[in-house]
């Protein structure tokens, strides 16, 4: 439990502990530098890394399922599931690939180009507004 004073004394000595139990516990390691190293690797790698941040990405969107298997989807879909268009790796207009969710629930819907996915927020957003005025209808005094 972190202490509410980060400088006082019971503080410091709690913190020295911790990091001299984290020094024992690396020189009592013999595969320490190794693991480290392999963890360096891995992110000098560009499309783990990706692939990495795009999952984590995905993560923070609320968008539930398996994110292996999106990442799979997302990587192998060369067309808008909509548009028919062909997909663009990385770009900003179009012809951008996007993951569509439903963002009431945060299930995966498809594949689509950029144009595709707005037009399909604009029907969700309408579809919200219409929800809510229809229970704000139903709930008036």
């Amino acid at each position: 439990m972190p202490y509410k004073d980060p400088y006082s004394e019971k503080a410091i000595l709690s913190r020295k502990k911790a990091q001299k139990k984290y020094q024992e516990k690396k020189k009592n390691d013999p595969d320490h530098r190794e693991k480290i190293r392999l963890r360096k690797e891995s992110f000098r790698n560009p499309e783990q890394t990706r692939d990495y941040y795009r999952i984590r990405n995905w993560k923070k969107s609320n968008i539930k399922g398996d994110y292996n298997e999106l990442l799979n989807k997302y990587k192998n879909t060369n067309h808008c599931d909509v548009c028919n268009i062909e997909l663009i790796e990385n770009n900003k207009g179009k012809q951008g690939k996007r993951l569509d969710h439903d963002h009431m629930s945060g299930y995966f819907r498809h594949i689509l180009c950029n144009s595709c996915n707005l037009n399909r927020q604009v029907i969700d957003n309408n579809k919200e507004k219409l929800l809510l005025d229809i229970h704000r209808y139903h709930h008036r005094k």
